[in-house]
């Protein structure tokens, strides 16, 4: 073999099967958001993952160091993020993955303590695909998670 040259290999994905994955720094905040969920459809397997900062998440994505195994770690459904973060924010996150075409099928909505209305038309401008304030409004949530046609 003459040099090592590696590509991109499309992860296998189903459209709404793979989990919920939570991008949170507060640990605290990103449980309560897990177990909410679970109690949206206690009978299913735990469904959700958490990444507690956008570097673990941009590693998850990709499939790198501890998430390079696919099976267990396989492309989310939809992505919930928090914006406020620190070393890299939740805007630094979505204009990353708006860099990245290979990714776009994934939705994100924005989690955030902030009510600012420049923060919602950021968010919007980089795609995200909602917007939810703290605390999370379980109905809320459950509404968009169906207008994106994410099963939980």
């Amino acid at each position: 073999m003459s040099g090592h040259h590696t590509e991109w290999r499309a992860r296998p994905r189903a459209k709404s099967s793979g989990p919920i994955l939570i991008v949170d720094d507060d640990m605290d905040d990103a449980n309560l958001v897990r177990r909410a969920i679970q109690k949206l459809r206690p009978e299913l397997p735990p469904i959700v993952q958490i990444c507690s900062s956008g570097k673990e998440f941009i590693a998850y994505l990709e499939g790198t160091g501890e998430y390079s195994n696919w099976e267990a770690h396989p492309l989310p459904s939809i992505v919930l993020l928090d914006l406020k973060m620190p070393e890299m924010d939740g805007f630094a996150v979505l204009e990353w993955i708006k860099g990245q075409p290979k990714f776009d099928h994934i939705p994100v909505v924005v989690i955030s303590g902030f009510e600012d209305v420049s923060h919602l038309k950021r968010a919007y401008s980089l795609n995200a695909k909602s917007y939810l304030a703290k605390p999370v409004n379980m109905e809320s949530f459950r509404g968009i998670l169906s207008s994106l046609n994410v099963a939980i």
